[in-house]
């Protein structure tokens, strides 16, 4: 029988990607829908954020200093504190005054070695690296993470001759951790600011990764399966969408595109991010024998371990959607893998028999 082979790939980085429980958000402002709404609600829900008053969380606003230190003061506790203020743009009486003095006595700002008298500017917005360092040092002070190692680069070119603190809290830490993720293929914007949403999303990834414990993490599938779990469900829900049948599994297919899963995270090469084996062939000789007929792959690159986020690319790409949906097709496989940088690849296999 005819081979008949289709392929395409996708290397993208993504922002949101947060695996967490279905809350509702409570907030005008947060609809069902939201790309942050899960995010949110976990937060609001630890009592680590607080709404605008009313309804509302504003998410589009900006993260200031001031509001990143009262987050982590809750999160630490708010700890009793001793001592007047360092800042002299922190008036006396500020609500943030007691956060403020916390943050800054316990070393959480990049500048907490200012010489007294000098600014913080509480009311601008924390920058993404300045948040990494923030949140990094925060990891060290309650013992949540062990100390990062220097990292390279990569693909990130936007992250060349950034200061040394920031380019470890980014890429040594914050990356690897799932917690912060590039803002596209080749950038991280380190100075770009942050909304209340995003850091709702990383500060939920943050606690579910270094303190999700006890009875509910003992009892949680393995994060991996669980992900080649849902992509298999969310396809199968886009082809009953579509008005197509399910598609079944097998464990050789499933198998098959582990393999490929691997192999991708194992190569790990943005620049070279296609339907290629390490040995130089094509995609679909990992089938071996199993190739019949019809065989197509659907890659993709998602800087946070989330089944949710690479279907929501792959749909939104006619090819990788027309792949999903095709009526010809009766079985799936679908593998993911982490590569040593902390990326995930995504990789589903489609036949017809």
């Amino acid at each position: 029988m005819k081979r008949q082979i289709a392929c395409l790939g996708l290397a993208l980085s993504l922002w949101t990607g947060l695996a967490s429980p279905a809350l509702a958000a409570g907030f005008a402002d947060v609809p069902e829908g939201h790309w942050a709404r899960d995010s949110v609600a976990y937060v609001t829900e630890k009592g680590l954020f607080q709404g605008a008053g009313g309804d509302r969380f504003i998410p589009d606003a900006v993260m200031t200093r001031s509001m990143l230190a009262e987050v982590l003061y809750r999160y630490a506790g708010s700890p009793a504190v001793t001592g007047s203020g360092t800042y002299s743009d922190v008036p006396d009486g500020a609500y943030y005054r007691d956060a403020v003095t916390w943050a800054h006595q316990s070393g959480l700002y990049p500048d907490s070695g200012a010489a007294t008298g000098g600014e913080l500017k509480p009311d601008e917005a924390v920058q993404r690296g300045e948040f990494a360092v923030m949140l990094y040092r925060f990891a060290l002070l309650t013992g949540d993470s062990p100390a990062a190692e220097e990292a390279p680069a990569g693909p990130f070119s936007d992250m060349e001759g950034v200061d040394g603190e920031v380019r470890l809290a980014v890429l040594g830490w914050a990356c690897p951790n799932g917690i912060l993720t590039g803002t596209g293929e080749t950038t991280m914007d380190p100075e770009g600011g942050v909304t209340r949403a995003e850091a709702a999303v990383m500060l939920a990834r943050y606690d579910q990764t270094f303190r999700w414990t006890g009875r509910e993490k003992a009892e949680a599938p393995d994060g991996l399966e669980a992900a080649r779990q849902e992509l298999v469900a969310l396809t199968n829900g886009l082809r009953q969408e579509a008005g197509e049948a399910p598609l079944e599994t097998d464990e050789t297919l499933m198998a098959t595109a582990q393999i490929r899963a691997e192999e991708c995270a194992a190569m790990d090469d943005l620049d070279n991010y296609n339907h290629v084996r390490p040995d130089g062939g094509p995609f679909y000789t990992v089938l071996g024998d199993r190739l019949t007929g019809y065989a197509s792959e659907n890659l993709a690159m998602v800087s946070a371990l989330s089944a949710r986020e690479a279907v929501t690319v792959w749909e939104n790409s006619s090819g990788h959607y027309q792949n999903m949906v095709n009526p010809e097709i009766t079985r799936i496989g679908v593998g993911v893998a982490r590569s040593d940088s902390g990326l995930y690849y995504y990789c589903q296999i489609f036949t017809d028999g």
